[in-house]
């Protein structure tokens, strides 16, 4: 059973490697519940991962238990609960979709992402070149917003579909800059704990390397918001340190934290 729905393990096997479901405690409150496919049996039974390292399905946990903190504070609760069944928002698969079928819309999404990454990738980063980045960077967002947000309406009438691609950026592309943090920078600890386990490859494909580095999350596929809001954050990290204390200040959460940033800026 999960959230409230029978799922034989069949379905399971080639369908679900992680997400997050609820589950309803004593109060009847709906609390949230990490689901992830146990390592072994994905690695065995997935063909997606059975030439993976265990790195990639801790990477993967981290990323839905974080989903399972950042779905739950009261005000990303505040927008989700705004949504009833009878009109339910834009998915991320919509948002890909469009992506998809919309070349323009691509490129502009490429050279937003080209301004993030390449700071990234800039071994002399410093908070004034991040500055300047998250303003490149905004810039090319507005324009895109411009270009494209009544399209977007207009492929997904009452959807909110523009907004859709904000709040995706902050969701995933956040839950993406957890994963790729622990990655790039994995305890100590989980080294010792996981000495002699066959599959376990000491991080060495992520440790102590850049986001644009790491296998399968610094490229931009169509969920593009996950790539977009992972260079995002660790562009904040330099120009805003205290950019987490202040990202749920608004109902627009990345997006609105950088573009408060750049406006403060002289």
């Amino acid at each position: 059973m999960a959230s409230d729905k029978y799922l034989p393990y069949e379905q399971i096997k080639l369908g679900l490697v992680g997400t997050v479901g609820t589950h309803a405690g004593a109060s009847g409150e709906k609390l949230p519940v990490l689901i992830v496919q146990e390592w072994d049996a994905l690695h065995k039974n997935h063909p997606g991962f059975q030439n993976s390292y265990m790195e990639e399905w801790l990477g993967l946990f981290v990323h839905e238990a974080f989903h399972a903190r950042q779905m739950w504070h009261p005000q990303v609760k505040t927008i989700t609960e705004r949504w009833s069944a009878e009109k339910p928002p834009v998915t991320a698969d919509e948002l890909a979709s469009f992506y998809k079928r919309e070349e323009s819309f691509r490129t502009s999404i490429a050279r937003e992402v080209e301004v993030l990454r390449a700071a990234t990738e800039d071994p002399s980063l410093n908070a004034s070149k991040a500055r300047t980045a998250l303003a490149q960077w905004l810039k090319l967002y507005q324009q895109r917003e411009a270009a494209f947000s009544s399209a977007m309406e207009t492929a997904f009438p009452g959807k909110s579909a523009w907004f859709m691609d904000g709040f995706e950026t902050f969701l995933e592309g956040s839950a993406r800059y957890v994963e790729a943090r622990f990655l790039i920078s994995p305890p100590e600890r989980s080294l010792e704990l996981l000495e002699g386990e066959p599959t376990f490859h000491q991080f060495e494909q992520t440790k102590g390397k850049r986001p644009s580095q790491l296998p399968g999350l610094g490229n931009v596929g169509a969920r593009y918001f996950y790539a977009v809001g992972m260079y995002l954050c660790f562009v904040l990290d330099v120009a805003e340190p205290a950019w987490k204390s202040k990202v749920f200040d608004s109902d627009r959460l990345l997006i609105g934290e950088v573009a408060r940033f750049v406006a403060s800026q002289p």
